[in-house]
């Protein structure tokens, strides 16, 4: 990879006014993992859930027209009550670059990815499926030939609807990468301390 050109994952948590509250826990843990299994990669995370939408336009534009020779995939959490936020902020990402990868994850895609893929093909190429630590960093690894990541769903060339494996590796909290980094939030007055995060991995008898 070259580091002048290198990728870069901007994980957002959409505008949410009024539906929910709270931190994109998730989304520090996958940018953390990112980092530490691929260091020359580039991560951002916007926690735009007290954003108005027309300042969360703002700094998703700003995050992808730093660098624009970077390949950048943009990873949207989503839930029921964000869905409709996450699908507003694809559509503006796609209309500042068209190039950009739009990952959508969270409850809500994983749990029918097809009907999501097949209703906005415009808009959202991927769902990764449950956790997204290890997808994110074969993602990386190995796009753009998606086969080859494991919980991943998207539709190929012919609009084929394909769903890989889930991740079946050592999942042992010994045989896991353990450990903490500390990151601010973007959201302004919700988040003044650090807050620090390590990746566990499912228990085994």
């Amino acid at each position: 990879m070259n580091s002048k050109n290198k990728n870069k994952i901007l994980l957002i948590m959409p505008p949410q006014k009024g539906l929910l509250s709270g931190f994109a826990t998730g989304l520090i843990s996958i940018a953390n993992f990112v980092e530490a299994m691929i260091p020359e990669v580039s991560t951002e995370i916007l926690d735009l859930t007290a954003h108005s939408f027309c300042s969360a336009k703002i700094e998703i534009t700003r995050s992808l027209t730093k660098e624009q020779k970077q390949t950048v995939f943009a990873g949207i959490t989503t839930t029921t009550a964000s869905y409709q936020s996450a699908l507003e902020i694809a559509k503006f990402i796609k209309q500042v670059n068209h190039q950009t990868v739009v990952i959508f994850g969270g409850h809500h895609a994983s749990a029918d990815p097809e009907i999501v893929l097949r209703s906005h093909p415009q808009l959202v190429d991927l769902v990764v499926i449950g956790e997204g630590e290890r997808s994110f960093c074969e993602l990386i690894r190995h796009y753009p030939t998606l086969r080859n990541v494991s919980g991943l769903a998207f539709l190929d060339d012919t609009g084929h609807f394909i769903l890989t494996d889930a991740y079946n590796g050592p999942q042992k909290l010994d045989n896991m990468l353990s450990y903490s980094k500390s990151r601010k939030m973007e959201v302004q007055g919700y988040y003044e301390d650090e807050i620090c995060i390590g990746i566990q991995g499912e228990g085994s008898n």
